[in-house]
């Protein structure tokens, strides 16, 4: 028996060379979220397995996590079409910021990465120490902190667009050297 999880980043090409090497009499357990990151190569290999019917499959739909957090919690409601307000509290792990328009959004997801998460980490492990707990892996803003964007470039709110707000304002403050036409900084990713 062979487990393929996180089924949902398998593009067609990986798919199809692990047929190839499967032997006949091996069962192929295949573990996914389709609704979870494609892959990045071609094709939605789980997503279409699914749709064509013919594959037999169980889905969970109960959260069995104990604090399952505001997150979790509402990306089940968008995904069963349901948008419930999200109450942004300090110790929470879900806000939503209001911006009007695409450049204030901007804005707001650059001084969250740059600014206000770094302090959130950082201060988190300040207090973890402060009442004498164990801080095994302390916070590092640039490796911890991810921004997730649906578009790669011609958007505002693309990556492109971001990374290059990021690297401005990271020249600015003098956290990363220009190098020839490329900002390079220690931690870069």
């Amino acid at each position: 028996c062979v487990v393929v999880d996180e089924a949902s980043m398998v593009d067609i090409y990986l798919f199809r060379s692990l047929l190839r090497a499967l032997p006949d009499s091996t069962y192929l357990l295949i573990v996914g979220d389709p609704n979870q990151l494609p892959s990045v190569g071609v094709g939605s290999v789980l997503r279409d397995l699914l749709r064509s019917g013919v594959v037999p499959h169980a889905e969970l739909t109960t959260i069995k996590r104990q604090n399952p957090g505001a997150l979790l919690t509402h990306i089940h409601e968008v995904k069963a079409g349901r948008w419930t307000p999200v109450a942004n509290s300090k110790d929470g792990d879900l806000f939503v910021l209001p911006a009007t328009g695409e450049a204030l959004a901007l804005q707001a997801i650059v001084d969250l990465y740059l600014d206000r998460l770094p302090k959130l980490l950082l201060a988190q492990d300040a207090q973890a120490l402060a009442e004498g707990k164990a801080v095994l892996s302390p916070a590092d803003p640039l490796q911890d902190i991810q921004i997730l964007l649906p578009w790669r470039q011609k958007r505002t709110l693309c990556t492109e667009t971001v990374n290059t707000e990021v690297q401005r304002r990271r020249v600015a403050a003098g956290a990363v050297r220009m190098v020839g036409k490329w900002p390079l900084g220690v931690g870069d990713k």
